[in-house]
Formats: structure tokens, sequence, C-alpha cells
């Protein structure tokens, strides 16, 4: 039996528990640090298994580590399950129909991300049974992606320094390992405060704290001249004063997000904002406070495991889909927007020109066909961001993306939730299982495969210590 048939017979045999996790996931969505349900049937299911949990981990009661085996190598998955709010949505119906109004859903997928990595830690366990070899399998249940996360505090607590690669997936509408970086994100909240006084009668006592804020919003837009290019700036006021014009306000706050390619030139972009800041501070006679808030380092693709990661998807190959899951793709794709329609058309398109096959055909039965392969000298970024960059900042890291609903389905709507929730869904969930699987397995088998990573995360990073930009109080 090859690798690659000893992975997909491992994952018929636990199929029905997998998807039945899902389902169970799917149809219980929970916020962001509120995910206690989810948490524990995943780790009912990892004790099952025969892992042992560590429950609670950096001071995230949500967040989890299991583990299986001993000795090297260290091969870990990461796991997240937090649904979004207002998404709720039933799973495999096209129109909009939430399972309970304003309640959360799975518009980002993460029933499916967690039960993925599930199955691959689960595949790779069950080699290791087999072959009685040396080598760790590492599930870490990341709670909270969608908020503040955890991975950048399993990375300062030392959760991944004797870990040899990591593995990880993303429902999206493609196949593939493609070498996309992310952005690094780091935000901060701003508190100004003033002195209150009558607005008509006696303004000259009051000192503005709305003045304070709308000024430094001037300074922070002139700023954007003079930063790189790919750099973003985004503010929003979580406190816009008292609402009565009349009284001079004494209080505001805002939460300031800068976004660039890397965490190197996100902080000193920072440091000018928050001087924009203290600046309109002193222009207005007021004071101001700046708290750290989140902070992601970018996401950055290992080359090393990213070859191994995108051979086991060639060998696996990309979800089956039924004419059922094309008609049901296209009832989706229905309800998009006419920019939303032509992005589709645009992704046929290029899928067509890689295979060969016909655009129209792929717009008529809207499921990617193929599996991407990866492709070093083919980069592309995006101003997204996710806490798996700290991860990949401390442990060489690699990341799949499978499909899970129709091209060109936009993340976090109630669109991509229900089709997180019907058969495009476990398809693309099983799918993804097995090449993470595949790829651990054959990590364990020949670790040299990994020679180098390491090495090209050092050299990344410039064998800086890692340090945490994220608040745990944010």
């Amino acid at each position: 039996m090859t690798d690659t048939e000893f992975a997909f017979k491992a994952f018929d045999e636990i199929k029905d528990e997998i998807l039945a996790l899902h389902k169970d996931i799917y149809l219980h969505p929970e916020l962001s640090h509120e995910e206690t349900r989810s948490a524990a049937v995943i780790e009912k299911k990892l004790e099952e298994h025969g892992f042992l949990v560590k429950r609670g981990v950096s001071g995230e009661a949500t967040a989890f580590i299991a583990e299986y085996g001993s000795g090297k190598p260290v091969v870990a998955y990461l796991g997240e399950y937090d649904a979004l709010p207002g998404l709720s949505q039933v799973g495999g119906c096209p129109e909009k129909k939430p399972m309970e109004p304003g309640a959360p859903g799975h518009g980002c997928g993460h029933s499916a991300l967690g039960t993925a990595a599930l199955t691959a830690a689960f595949i790779a366990a069950r080699w290791l049974d087999e072959t009685k070899a040396s080598g760790t399998i590492r599930y870490y249940g990341c709670c909270a992606e969608e908020s503040r996360g955890v991975k950048p505090f399993m990375a300062r607590d030392g959760y991944f320094d004797d870990v040899d690669v990591v593995y990880a997936w993303h429902p999206s509408d493609h196949n593939g390992v493609v070498n996309m970086t992310m952005a690094a994100i780091k935000s901060v909240k701003i508190s100004y405060k003033g002195i209150t006084a009558h607005a008509g009668a006696t303004p000259f006592l009051g000192r503005s704290a709305l003045d304070a804020a709308e000024i430094a919003h001037v300074g922070i837009n002139y700023l954007r001249e003079h930063v790189v290019p790919e750099a973003r700036m985004q503010y929003s006021y979580l406190d816009a004063a008292d609402k009565a014009p009349n009284v001079i306000p004494d209080h505001c706050m805002t939460q300031e997000v800068v976004r660039a390619p890397k965490m190197a030139q996100v902080l000193p972009i920072m440091d000018r904002l928050k001087k924009c800041a203290e600046g309109a501070a002193l222009m207005t006679g007021t004071t101001c406070t700046i708290e750290d808030d989140t902070g992601f380092y970018e996401v950055i693709q290992n080359s090393v495991a990213c070859r191994i990661l995108s051979d086991a998807a060639q060998d696996i190959g990309a979800p089956k889909w039924s004419e059922e899951d094309k008609k049901l793709a296209a009832a989706f794709s229905r309800n998009f927007s006419e920019e939303q329609k032509e992005r589709q058309a645009q992704e046929a398109k290029a899928i067509a020109g890689r295979t060969g096959g016909s655009a129209g055909d792929l717009i008529a039965g809207p499921l990617d066909p193929e599996m991407e392969a990866f492709d070093p000298e083919k980069t592309s970024y995006t101003g997204g961001a996710s806490d798996v960059g700290d991860v990949a900042m401390v442990a060489p890291t690699a990341s799949l993306s499978v499909a899970t609903a129709a091209l060109g389905t936009p993340l976090h709507t109630w669109m991509f939730a229900g089709q997180t929730g019907s058969s495009i869904g476990e398809k693309g969930l099983a799918c993804a299982g097995e090449i993470m699987g595949l790829a651990g397995i054959r990590t364990l088998e020949n670790p040299k495969l990994l020679d180098g990573a390491q090495e090209e995360r050092l050299a990344y990073t410039g064998g800086k210590p890692y340090v945490c930009q994220q608040s745990q109080t944010a």
C-alpha cells in the first residue's frame, strides 16, 4: 500500500465521525472566546483517539494543545473553530435563510477548518501506530482567530519552539499551495481626555477630546503619502464623545489600524501615527493615552515545507465534485453582485487557461476542478491578515487552500457559510485533511525532506527572537 492509499484508507475509516463532528460544530456556532462547546467536542474526540490534551493554554479558556507519539520530528496542525456574528445560515440552502436570525455562523468555514486539521492529525497518528516510528503529532486548538487570536500567545509562550513543521489550511474558493504572503497588522486604541464646558456660553473653558481625535486624523491622512504604497491605515470611533452638540466633549476613543507587507514596516508607521495623536493632543490642550491592541505578523510560506505539502496535494488531487455539487454552487452564485460575478468569470478564465478547459463550463458549474502546484517563482500578496503569521515566525509553516465554495464566493458571508455546511464543504474538508495527513506521513517517514526549512525561516527573521505584538486584553 502506498502512503497515498494509506491516507485515503485512514480517512475512510474515520469519515463518518469527522463529518458528524463538522456538522455538530456548524450547527452550534460560537463566537471568538465563547467556543466552549466547540472546543470541548474536539478535545473529547482527540482523547478518544489517544491524544493527550492540555486545556486552557496561554491564558485562553477555549485554547488547547493535543499530542500523540513521542520524539522527532514534531509535526503540527492548526485547528480553528470560532464563528462570525450575524452569519447564521442553513447549510446547503442557496437563499439567505438563517438557522436563527441574528445568530453567529461559520462564514469563514472554521467548522471545516478545525475538523480537517483533526483529520490530518488522526491520519498521521494512525501511520505512527502502523509503523512504530519516532515522531510527534500535535493539534493546536486555536480559538478566537476572528478577534485577537491565540497563536501569538502560544508563540510567545514557546509552544512552537520544538516544532519542525506546521501544516495549515483555509477553506477557499480554489485549490492549491500558492506562494502568497499576507499583511502584517497592528492596531492601537487611543483615548483622548479633555475638559467639558458649555459649547455656546463658555467654549473657551473647554478642551475638546473630539477635536483632538479629528485633528489627529488630519495628520494621519496626510501621513498616507509618506509610507510604502502597500500600507493601509484605517480607523474607527469606539467612543465619539457625548451626543449633545452644545457640550464640549471631554472624552473620545478611536481604534487605529496599520497594515503593510511586513511587521518591520508596520511598526515605524505606527510610531509616526502615534505622534500624530500626541501632537493633536498638544494642539488642543488635551491628553491622550495609547494602548496596544491587536498585532499579527505577516503570513509567509516556507518553500521547503510547501513543496512537501504541494506534492501531497498533487497526489491526493482536488475534491471530486458531483453534478449536484456543481448545481448547488451555481445556485449560490446567482446571489452574487455584478462585481462578484465578474470576479468569478476572471477566476474561471484563469483556471481554464491553466487546465485547457472551458471557462463557460466552469461558470456553469463553478467549483475549482484542479489542484494548483506550488511555484516559488510565482508570488502574490494580499492585504488580509491572520495570526498564522506569528506561527510562521517561529516554525516552518506551509498553508494550503481547498475549495469549500463556488468560485468567487467572498469569505465572511452567509453564502460562504451555507456552502461550508453543504456537501461542498464536506468534500473540501475531507480533501484538505487527506492532503495534510499525507504531508505529515511523508515528513515522519523521511525527516530529511525538511532539510533547509529552519534555515529558510531564520534567514527571513534574521535570527531575531520573536516579540509578541498582541495584547491579551485587547
